[in-house]
């Protein structure tokens, strides 16, 4: 449903952030179990932690696979 909110927003030219909900084991970002992949730099894939860089995410910054 996210990646349809994204798809539209990004046709209509709308800066989109979403949260996205991810199984968070520690909360700290110790345990890296709460990875989200990203476009990084040149568009390689980057992955971020939700339970601390995020959970708030720019739209068309997330890789929707």
């Amino acid at each position: 449903m996210l990646a349809r909110v994204a798809a539209l927003t990004a046709a209509a030219c709308v800066l989109t952030y979403v949260s996205v909900e991810e199984r968070m084991a520690c909360g700290f970002g110790v345990c890296v179990g709460c990875v989200v992949a990203v476009r990084g730099q040149e568009g390689a894939t980057d992955y971020r932690r939700a339970c601390v860089e995020g959970p708030v995410f720019r739209a068309d910054e997330l890789e929707w696979t």
